[in-house]
């Protein structure tokens, strides 16, 4: 999971009000997150809310490499604007435990050929079949 704010803080541009449900400060907007590799394959990531003003982008990458993620401000798909912090998308790279190699095919995590995963509590170790 990967933790921001809505705050000037963290680059974003904020010359707006908040996502909230303060009856003061009405703003239906909402933030959506997706994740993109280099091939240019994006996939959408569920952004929570714990508290006002704190959200959780919710990755679960589904292939292996280099992605980035980016954020997105609005009330629906059709009208979101960019969010993403002024510093650029955070660069996120995913790769396999210790236990398991990576298949080049479907870059996914996989067990070694004639090798089972361990538990992680002895982690990095391979028992032979």
């Amino acid at each position: 999971n990967v933790s921001f704010t809505a705050c000037d803080l963290d680059g974003l541009p904020v010359s707006h009000t908040l996502p909230t449900t303060r009856e003061g400060l009405p703003d239906s907007r909402f933030f959506s997150a997706e994740m993109r590799d280099l091939a240019g394959r994006s996939v959408a990531v569920p952004v929570t809310a714990p508290s006002d003003g704190r959200y959780t982008a919710e990755i679960v990458p589904d292939r292996l490499g280099r992605h980035s993620l980016s954020l997105f401000l609005g009330t629906s798909d059709d009208d979101r604007e960019a969010a993403t912090p002024l510093l650029g998308a955070l660069v996120v790279i995913v790769s396999c435990p210790a236990w398991l190699v990576a298949d080049p095919v479907t870059r996914t995590c996989t067990c070694d050929v004639g090798y089972e995963p361990v538990p992680p509590a002895t982690h990095g170790q391979l028992v032979e079949r």
